[in-house]
């Protein structure tokens, strides 16, 4: 969907209405046949998308983010470490991760909690975290098909 100048991906769940802002044009429709490569384990295209403005830290961890290969998953640990910090800025790449306007561009369902599956959109359980659990198995299901 694009929202001025800037194109965002939304989730839209079952039993939700669809959106009265529908307008689709080239950019979005390239963006969406990425996105739906990527679901088959092809990330390809998506390293081509630009990520969306941020701070200079969001745009670090996005970034980070994009390096995690299809199928798989890291902890915020792990993005922390790669990034140079200590573990006590997890919750600030959580919150990175939260604030990331194309959630599938920038995969950020790979990034998981040491315990467990971690946040998804602000949520650690309900709708969004089924969401997270769905693209993490769709990913690894696309990579052992190969």
């Amino acid at each position: 969907m694009r929202r001025g100048s800037k194109l965002t991906l939304d989730w839209i769940l079952p039993g939700e209405p669809l959106p009265k802002e529908r307008a689709v044009d080239a950019d979005a429709c390239k963006i969406l046949a990425a996105v739906e490569r990527s679901l088959d384990g092809d990330d390809r295209g998506l390293a081509a998308i630009p990520t969306a403005v941020g701070t200079p830290f969001q745009r670090s961890v996005w970034n980070c983010c994009r390096t995690i290969p299809s199928g798989q998953t890291r902890t915020y640990g792990w993005i922390a470490a790669r990034l140079g910090r200590s573990n006590a800025c997890c919750r600030a790449i959580g919150q990175a991760l939260r604030r990331n306007p194309l959630s599938v561009v920038v995969p950020c369902h790979r990034v998981v909690s040491a315990s467990g599956l971690g946040g998804y959109s602000g949520e650690t359980s309900g709708p969004m975290a089924r969401v997270k659990s769905w693209l993490i198995a769709r990913e690894k299901s696309a990579q052992t098909a190969d």
